[in-house]
């Protein structure tokens, strides 16, 4: 009987220390993860850095919610249309491209995990994509043809 309790002790332990050590993992991968603000119009937008091949094919597939002035900006090495999906998406986006200058060349308002498979691109060579929750754009007064600021860490 004291076996068991004994057991029973290490096994809280153990557990006890793999939860600190997944949250501790959790925990500096958002820390390392980065992150750049965005002047778009007249709004600040947080957002993560995608920029190696599985950061931007992951994008940002299974998030459960993206807040008010969150994103994601997806940086590419080469120039082109910059085909983008809602693969494994639970969320609406809007999806903004900007080519070299920072300038807002095509947007899509209100795309809808729903919509996939269908691919949305830029008809002008672009260098990034933003994704903002949906409504954004429209919050925002975000148009085409607007310049838009960031640093890339």
């Amino acid at each position: 009987m004291k076996r068991w309790g004994v057991l029973a002790g290490w096994g809280i332990v153990l557990f006890t220390l793999t939860l600190l050590v997944v949250g501790a993992t959790v925990m500096i991968r958002n820390l390392t993860q980065p992150y750049t603000s965005v002047m778009i119009g007249s709004t600040t937008v947080k957002a993560s850095v995608a920029r190696t091949d599985a950061e931007l094919e992951r994008g940002l597939s299974g998030v459960d919610y993206l807040g008010e002035n969150q994103g994601k900006l997806f940086v590419f090495t080469e120039e082109g249309s910059l085909p983008m999906w809602m693969k494994d998406m639970k969320i609406s986006l809007d999806m903004i491209w900007l080519d070299s200058d920072k300038r807002i060349v095509h947007i899509e308002r209100n795309v809808t995990p729903g919509s996939y498979p269908t691919i949305y691109e830029s008809s002008v060579p672009a260098n990034y994509v933003l994704e903002v929750p949906a409504g954004t754009v429209t919050e925002s007064r975000i148009a085409k043809d607007g310049l838009v600021s960031f640093d890339i860490p």
